[in-house]
């Protein structure tokens, strides 16, 4: 499947019957954005990449909330070049996800508001019934 598929860091694990299998290339979460966002972008077709970071950029910001709102919308500019280059990414954290209407991340004893940028996705699992969660590059 095309599109973000959300991950905690604990259910990659190399083989395919122990775990979720790791993307192809690591980025942080804003070298991803500034990637996307460039006038060339210069992401490949069938393009997987893991992103790393966003835990971190909610945590350390002021005003988390405002965060998510800005990463949300860099990623919705980016939708239609994710999407015609059939890009394939996993967005990694070593915080807990907490499914649901507001889906949010557990980090550092904190509450991270995923749900702004990734609103409600899907819950999934892989063959081994890992979790995981889904959604389009249209974030809706």
């Amino acid at each position: 499947m095309h599109g973000y598929m959300l991950v905690e860091s604990k259910y990659l694990k190399p083989g395919k019957h122990d775990g979720i299998e790791p993307a192809e290339t690591e980025m942080g979460l804003l070298d991803f954005i500034r990637e996307v966002s460039a006038q060339e972008p210069s992401i490949p077709r069938m393009f997987s990449v893991k992103l790393t970071g966003l835990e971190d950029l909610l945590f350390s910001s002021d005003a988390p909330k405002t965060a998510a709102r800005e990463i949300f919308d860099a990623l919705k500019k980016a939708a239609s070049l994710l999407e015609q280059k059939l890009v394939f990414v996993q967005v990694v954290f070593s915080g807990k996800i907490v499914g649901g209407d507001k889906i949010r991340v557990e980090y550092r004893a904190k509450q991270l508001p995923i749900n702004l940028i990734f609103g409600a996705p899907s819950p999934d699992t892989d063959e081994s019934g890992n979790k995981c969660y889904k959604t389009s590059f249209n974030l809706s």
